[in-house]
């Protein structure tokens, strides 16, 4: 996202429409053509791991908390370990 803001940004500073059509273009050509083929290849790759972080982490929009898989979950580990809470 910040990479898209950035050549925005840098295609209205120097007053060039073609700048910030070539950023727009390239992060949509980016979104439906290289980042699914991304998407496959990370899930051939490392399996459930990688399917677990996709559904806990959305594409375009940050998260307000981290993301920790559930083997390094606070709750988790208590549970498992039997700790008190």
């Amino acid at each position: 996202m910040a990479g898209i803001a950035q050549g925005v940004a840098v295609g209205l500073m120097i007053d060039s429409w073609l700048v910030v059509v070539y950023a727009l273009c390239g992060s949509l050509v980016w979104n439906w053509v290289v980042r699914p083929l991304e998407e496959v290849d990370l899930e051939e790759r490392f399996g459930a791991e990688y399917a677990e972080y996709a559904r806990a982490v959305r594409c375009w929009m940050p998260r307000l908390t981290p993301f920790l898989p559930a083997r390094e979950h606070p709750v988790t580990q208590r549970r498992s370990t039997g700790a008190a809470f």
